[in-house]
Order: C-alpha cells, then structure tokens, then sequence
C-alpha cells in the first residue's frame, strides 16, 4: 500500500505482488544461491497459487543471468523436484512455459542435506506379521530396476527418434547413440521440451538453413539442441515454414555463436 510523509509518497516493497519460499529450499545445501533466487523469483510471480509464466528472457533480464547460467541452476530445481514445467502452445505457433512450484516433495528425494530443526520424531514398532524383510528388499529393488528399464527405454526411443527425423529432414546420417548426442537431448527433455519441440526446430533450421551453403553445415545436433540456442530457435519465425502464420525474413547477424 502506497503510503505519504511529509509530501513525500512512499509505495509499500509488497504492493507489486509477493511469493512464498519453503524453508526446506533456503536450507538445502545442494542448491545455489542462483537455483534459489529463480525459485524466488517464479514464487513472486505466483503469488498465492502455485504456478507462474514469465518467460525465460524476462527472468534473466531482471535476474541479471544470462540464459546458460539460467538453464543450469532451474535444472538443480528440475532434478530436486521443487519445481515442474509444462510448456504450452499458443496459436501463434509459440510456446511458453508454466512453471509449478511443487507442494509436496516426493519420499525418494534425499534431504540428507536439509537442516531440520524443532521436529520430534516417534520411533514406532512394527511387529513382524510374518513378512520377510529380505523378500520385501528384493521386491522394491527388482520394482526400481524395471522402473529404470522403462525409462531408459522411453529415453532411447526419444534419441532415435528425434535423430532419425533430423537425418530424414537434412539427409544427414548422425548417430542416436553418440554421447554428446544423447547427452545435449537428455538435458533439453529434463528442462522440459518434448520430442515434438526437437522436430520443430529441425524442421525451422531445415527451412532456414538447408539450401543456404553458409549454414547447412550447422544441422546438426551439437547446433540445434544446445541450451542456448534451442529455446529461440523453437520460437522463432522462419520464412519457408509451413507453421508460420505470417512470412518473416529471417535476418542472421554477424554475432552468431555456433
């Protein structure tokens, strides 16, 4: 609330809005003070509610990062599960994203790192039922290896894919099984791209780049899919692509860092 002395109008530090920060972030050891300031800047955003939408330019600007270090410190809020992110579509044939502040940490994260303090804990007895302990140990770690399984089936089938439609699209012949391949795909799904984001920007940079002899070179996955480019080249307006609503010149400038 905006507040006058002595002819002077003073404006309350709450009157543009304000978040809330768990304790359990600011206390976990394991994050920087740069994860922390990007979850305190989405909870500022969000208010009461548990979701926020600025954009990522918005919040390095204000934030003063650029957006490399940005990608790498929400991805530490990403992998702890403090937050989720959903992109979202628009008819524009934008998208952006809608960041959830998570309410309830899931039991598997480790908060062996966390300072606890003023919590009673009762130790409660279980009487044995006639259940065998090793048998329920070698249940859940048979249950966490087929869940590993499934995922690292989920993540191949995503590298083949995305790889395969890059070389179908650029008549290109790179490998899904290459480890920097892999690795700069993983990280991009783990900040919460989809498959169909990665074919996006293929198809984009085909149209932009596969008749022009300067940068046809750059359709590759090391260009494409690195964490400071692939953001923008998802968003941007590419004349020669079918998903444009109006024809943009694409103009390159000569700072470009490939």
């Amino acid at each position: 609330m905006a507040e006058k002395i002595e002819g002077v109008k003073h404006e309350g530090i709450l009157s543009k809005g304000f978040g809330l920060i768990p304790r359990m972030l600011t206390r976990d050891k394991d994050l920087s003070i740069e994860a922390k300031a990007i979850y305190a800047y989405l909870a500022a955003f969000a208010g009461n509610n548990t979701e926020a939408f600025p954009s990522v330019e918005l919040i390095c600007s204000e934030l003063n990062i650029s957006e490399n270090r940005y990608h790498k410190h929400r991805k530490a809020l990403l992998e702890k599960q403090y937050i989720r992110i959903r992109r979202e579509r628009l008819e524009t044939g934008f998208s952006k994203n809608h960041y959830e502040l998570v309410q309830m940490i899931p039991d598997t994260v480790s908060l062996q790192n966390v300072g606890i303090g003023n919590v009673g804990i009762r130790i409660v007895g279980i009487q044995n039922e006639g259940t065998n302990s090793n048998s329920l140990n070698k249940n859940n770690i048979n249950s966490n290896s087929n869940k590993e399984n499934i995922t690292s089936c989920k993540q191949d089938n995503a590298y083949s894919e995305i790889i395969d439609y890059l070389n179908l699209k650029a008549n290109t012949k790179y490998r899904s099984t290459a480890g920097a391949t892999k690795k700069l795909i993983k990280a991009r799904i783990e900040e919460g791209f989809t498959v169909d984001d990665f074919k996006m920007v293929i198809d984009k940079k085909v149209a932009a780049w596969l008749h022009d002899p300067q940068f046809n070179q750059y359709l590759r996955p090391s260009t494409l899919f690195q964490a400071s480019k692939f953001e923008g080249y998802l968003n941007e307006r590419v004349r020669g692509y079918e998903g444009n609503r109006t024809s943009v010149t694409k103009v390159y400038s000569d700072d470009i860092n490939f």
